[in-house]
């Protein structure tokens, strides 16, 4: 045998042998009860989706009653505060893959922290909602015309699954400031068939 010979047959081999090892992994898989069934679709079956929302805590001059999202009375500034969007529902049918989040927060510059993030599998019944956290990274203080804010951003990589009939809704902390915050997010994804039970 020559020596390309010999090279070309040394990968035929370990081509094979990697082909049995992803068999025997999807094997495993498949026969996971616990894990969401899938159909193993191409590109075109991917229906592309994309979510935006904004959670905003309105400052002291901004409330126009004497109350604060979540009944916090107003001589009450400076507790920390939670907030939730809406619920994001995924068809019967299809599972949602979210793939990217991208996410901007603009809050008090001193010393207040946000932390943000994604809940979801409201709809599981007998399970708590997961909550994934999207980090936050402080990009510096900016002087705006109605105040100095601390701006924060994340792009964030991600694969989660959300069954058909199950929801998501995205989450914000604030630390707590008698200023105004707010944080805004994007996040893209697809749709794909739900293998039937």
């Amino acid at each position: 045998m020559t020596r390309t010979s010999i090279a070309i047959a040394a990968f035929v081999s370990a081509m094979a042998a990697a082909i049995g090892s992803a068999e025997l992994g999807a094997q495993a898989i498949k026969e996971n009860k616990a894990a969401t069934p899938v159909f193993d679709v191409n590109e075109a079956a991917k229906k592309p989706v994309a979510y935006w929302t904004k959670l905003h805590f309105p400052g002291a001059k901004d409330v126009p009653k004497d109350e604060y999202p979540g009944d916090i009375p107003k001589e009450e500034f400076g507790r920390a505060v939670y907030l939730e969007s809406e619920d994001f529902f995924v068809p019967e049918g299809s599972i949602l893959v979210l793939e990217y989040a991208n996410a901007v927060a603009c809050y008090g510059p001193d010393g207040e922290k946000m932390s943000i993030g994604i809940k979801t599998n409201y709809n599981s019944p007998g399970s708590a909602p997961a909550s994934l956290k999207i980090v936050l990274t402080e990009q510096g203080v900016f002087v705006e015309p109605d105040g100095a804010y601390m701006h924060a951003g994340s792009s964030q990589p991600m694969k989660i699954y959300v069954r058909g009939g199950d929801s998501f809704r995205l989450t914000a902390w604030r630390s707590g400031a008698p200023t105004d915050a707010e944080a805004e997010f994007w996040l893209t994804g697809y749709l794909m068939p739900m293998r039937p039970r």
